[in-house]
């Protein structure tokens, strides 16, 4: 009689998430309003049966290091909005994990506490070097904090790499018009060749000259025929008294030691709709272009003043869907 041999292929269970050594630290604080601030920054590591004076410990060092010795007997509504927030990073990076997830945790942050804030989190990262997931809507967060973005649009990566690079040739034009502070200025433009073999980017009335078929070719497609979008750095707009644009002073903010000019231009702007995922012409012939000034005084509002554009700044859009054509003269010219 044969023997009936039965096998039972065992398959790992997944981890539950209290073995997946990942700490979370949430927009909302969701701090344990009874225990005192001390008891919130050890109660994960109280719950993995580290003894009470490694707790201490841990709790005193990185109390210390955030600001919050002061506060260690308080409970989470007898402290300020910032030190909650610091008590909620705290209690995750207490733990020392293998990945700390982070959703936008400096949002509820006043302007001065975010930039603390951002520099405790970054000084704390270098010290663990855990692999971080940051999610943020500020773009200076993501410039001055990530090693790698991921731009998502709809829940898809739209364009991932280093900071600068995402900054210097974005994919699209949501990308450029979101990633940067001043944010890109996009208006209606093409190509214009002048009898004499010169090539001009117009805008409106303005007219730039472009080094010689600079821009005429990009990803094999003819760009002298066709309209399209036209992105400008605020960095690239500078004051130039023989420069070959002429335009007026819309409005003007003071950004520190530098002002942020809104120039009018006769091209109407380029919007990009909620999601990203279509362009519009603005049905307002008009628009405006932004400028870094560094300057003692700000110029008048429509006082007239002369500019150039270093064309290295300029970025090229497709019209019909917003994916970049070119980045610069450099780029363009690689890509002819």
């Amino acid at each position: 009689r044969p023997a009936i041999i039965r096998s039972t292929l065992v398959l790992p269970q997944p981890d539950t998430p209290q073995q997946r050594d990942i700490a979370m630290a949430f927009q909302q604080h969701a701090l344990y309003p009874h225990l005192t601030v001390e008891q919130n920054m050890g109660f994960a590591l109280k719950v993995s049966g580290v003894h009470r004076r490694e707790i201490a410990r841990r709790v005193g060092a990185l109390a210390t290091a955030l600001g919050l010795s002061d506060v260690l007997d308080r409970r989470p509504a007898h402290i300020s909005g910032g030190q909650q927030q610091r008590v909620a990073m705290a209690r995750a990076i207490i733990r020392d994990p293998r990945l700390f997830l982070m959703d936008e945790p400096l949002s509820n942050l006043d302007a001065k506490l975010r930039t603390e804030a951002r520099a405790t989190i970054m000084s704390i990262h270098r010290r663990l070097r855990s692999t971080t997931v940051y999610v943020t809507h500020d773009q200076l967060e993501a410039m001055s904090m990530a090693d790698r973005v991921l731009v998502m649009r709809s829940g898809v990566v739209v364009q991932r790499g280093a900071p600068m690079d995402v900054y210097r040739a974005p994919v699209d034009l949501f990308v450029g018009s979101f990633f940067g502070s001043p944010p890109m200025s996009a208006v209606l433009g093409r190509f214009e060749s002048t009898g004499s073999g010169a090539t001009l980017l117009r805008f409106g009335s303005h007219a730039l000259p472009i080094p010689a078929d600079a821009f005429l070719t990009a990803q094999g497609r003819r760009l002298d025929s066709m309209e399209l979008v036209v992105g400008i750095r605020p960095e690239a707009i500078h004051v130039d008294p023989d420069g070959p644009l002429e335009l007026s002073v819309d409005s003007v903010e003071q950004l520190g030691h530098e002002w942020l000019v809104r120039l009018v231009v006769d091209a109407p702007a380029i919007q990009v709709s909620e999601d990203g995922g279509t362009l519009g012409v603005a049905e307002h012939p008009f628009s405006t272009v932004a400028m870094l000034l560094r300057a003692d005084r700000p110029p008048s509002l429509w006082e007239p003043i002369r500019a150039d554009v270093d064309v290295t700044g300029v970025h090229l859009f497709d019209l019909a869907d917003g994916r970049a054509l070119a980045h610069g003269v450099v780029d363009a010219r690689r890509s002819a």
